[in-house]
């Protein structure tokens, strides 16, 4: 495990997803109930920061 995947779980973020836009694209850990058609938290898995995710904007890649 990697230190933003530990510091993910310890905030109840424990689902793994790729999100994918036209222009951009989040892997992110997210709490395994989360709606991805809402707006959403989770903790990014490239640079360990909280994120705000409006979760329509994206598919699941």
């Amino acid at each position: 495990m990697t230190a933003i995947e530990l510091n993910a779980a310890a905030k109840g973020f424990t689902r793994f997803v790729e999100l994918t836009s036209s222009q951009v694209d989040l892997n992110v850990w997210i709490a395994p109930e989360t709606d991805l058609d809402s707006s959403f938290v989770g903790v990014c898995d490239d640079t360990g920061e909280t994120l705000t995710v409006h979760g329509w904007n994206f598919e699941v890649a």
